[in-house]
């Protein structure tokens, strides 16, 4: 909303406007975050994005110039935990909240990895945790085992792979969006600790021996 004066409205001193003044309020824009209400919200603007939590402890990221939703995200945050963010741009860094974890992020080539945002630490190597990547390095990733190298006799690859393949699969409508949106596109693999450190451990001395690089690596 705005609001202005009308023309020829009086001011007094000490005061803005005079008592008699009229105000004229006008939409200026309205951006639809999310149907069941919003607890805050936080600009970031060297993204010039919005970074919108939901009443249900998610996060949207709405870009500041369309009004696209870019990105939605539920932090890997536990159930019940009351989520906050907030944009630090002294450090040019959010930070993420619940009642369990901290997290903080900066952008990645100008996007910001939420779904591993509020990922805690790992006690011991059974653990599951999460590894998100943005779909380019992902699929230089997928493309480097499939051409480049040979790690299929390393445990646990057969399921990262086929992970790494479905999560390409499922992103494929987004990148097939506006480019904004397509930026903002991740994949995400769920693997035991042990088994994501055997298989990238193995990637890297491959691909070493070869004296290539694959960003998601580096």
């Amino acid at each position: 909303m705005a609001a202005a004066a009308s023309p020829g409205s009086g001011s007094s001193p000490g005061f803005g406007l005079s008592a008699s003044s009229d105000w004229i309020v006008v939409r200026d824009g309205c951006l639809r975050c999310d149907e069941e209400g919003l607890r805050s919200l936080s600009y970031h603007p060297a993204l010039n994005a919005i970074l919108a939590v939901t009443s249900r402890g998610s996060i949207k990221v709405i870009d500041g110039t369309s009004g696209a939703t870019l990105q939605a995200s539920a932090l890997h945050a536990k159930p019940g935990g009351r989520v906050r963010c907030q944009y630090f741009p002294a450090v040019d860094k959010v930070l993420f909240v619940d009642d369990y974890a901290v997290g903080c992020r900066k952008d990645l080539n100008g996007i910001l990895l939420l779904d591993t945002a509020l990922q805690p630490p790992v006690a011991k190597p059974e653990d599951m945790v999460q590894l998100e990547l943005p779909v380019t390095e992902a699929q230089q990733m997928l493309s480097a085992c499939q051409e480049k190298i040979d790690v299929s006799n390393t445990e646990g690859y057969e399921l990262f792979i086929n992970q790494l393949k479905e999560g390409l699969k499922n992103t494929s409508h987004e990148t097939a969006a506006n480019h904004k949106v397509a930026k903002w596109a991740t994949v995400t693999l769920h693997l035991p600790h042990h088994v994501l450190k055997l298989v990238v451990g193995a990637i890297v001395t491959e691909l070493k021996k070869i004296n290539q690089n694959v960003a998601a690596l580096s």
